[in-house]
């Protein structure tokens, strides 16, 4: 489904100015350390996927009730940006884990799980490497993020190339994530969900975001052409058309952060 290629050297490119996109990164930070306070454990060991530039690795190694930290992510240029001393970094592809069984007392992830190839072969491998009662916790992009980029995108794409491209990345809803997570055998599973509206002057700044916060379209059968000044032309018309805010003279986008607890037996 996505190009893993693709995918590591689009979060290369952006790894030197992801600090002027990851505000939603640091805000999902918060809620993970703020949960992981209210767990009622010491963790001797965890696992930190998808380290991005080191804001939730920060926020751990604070936690007296955390040890020892491992943090992976497919970036090497994003690795090199953290700062942090006495910590493990790996560059390693997050559906490849190259850990042994019961390894970790908790993993933890904030907004990078939303490109895997197969969640059941990584939610399973995620079970199998934490230690009895260990923690499960991680935030993803929900299904209405963006959703009003996606409309806009599918009405431009009837307009201009009287058909529908692949554009969006698999998400889960609230209900799906937590049925896939039982399903899988993880208990006492817990999701909350953050709906966050973000004003920008144009859907070009907003597209800028996404590829700034490494959340471009990376699905093998995307179009892989650049589009004409048509294209985002009719897009900016159709974007305003329904989400234009005349008072400030801004357009806006929805993002959803999904953060899911669960617990293995």
């Amino acid at each position: 489904m996505y190009d893993k290629k693709i995918i590591m050297l689009s979060r290369n490119r952006v790894a030197r100015n992801y600090n002027k996109f990851n505000f939603l990164k640091l805000y999902s930070s918060e809620v993970i350390k703020k949960n992981i306070q209210n767990i009622n454990k010491d963790f001797d060991r965890v696992l930190e996927i998808g380290s991005h530039d080191g804001g939730l690795t920060a926020k751990l190694k604070k936690l007296k009730k955390i040890k020892k930290i491992i943090s992976i992510d497919n970036s090497i240029e994003m690795i090199k940006l953290n700062r942090i001393s006495n910590n493990y970094f790996i560059n390693v592809d997050e559906e490849s884990l190259i850990f042994k069984n019961d390894s970790f007392d908790g993993v933890f992830s904030c907004l990078y799980l939303n490109n895997l190839n197969d969640y059941e072969i990584f939610f399973n491998n995620i079970n199998k490497i934490l230690k009895k009662k260990g923690v499960f916790l991680f935030s993803i992009f929900g299904s209405e993020t963006i959703r009003e980029l996606k409309s806009t995108l599918i009405k431009t794409d009837e307009i201009v190339f009287n058909g529908v491209y692949p554009r969006f990345n698999m998400q889960f809803d609230v209900k799906g994530l937590g049925n896939f997570l039982l399903n899988l055998g993880f208990k006492n599973t817990v999701i909350e969900t953050d709906l966050i509206k973000v004003k920008y002057k144009s859907t070009l700044k907003l597209m800028r975001d996404l590829k700034g916060m490494g959340e471009s379209n990376f699905l093998k059968k995307r179009r892989k052409y650049f589009s004409n000044k048509f294209f985002f032309s009719t897009l900016e018309k159709q974007y305003k058309l329904n989400y234009y805010d005349n008072k400030d003279h801004t357009i806006y986008s929805t993002f959803e952060i999904i953060t899911a607890i669960c617990w293995k037996e």
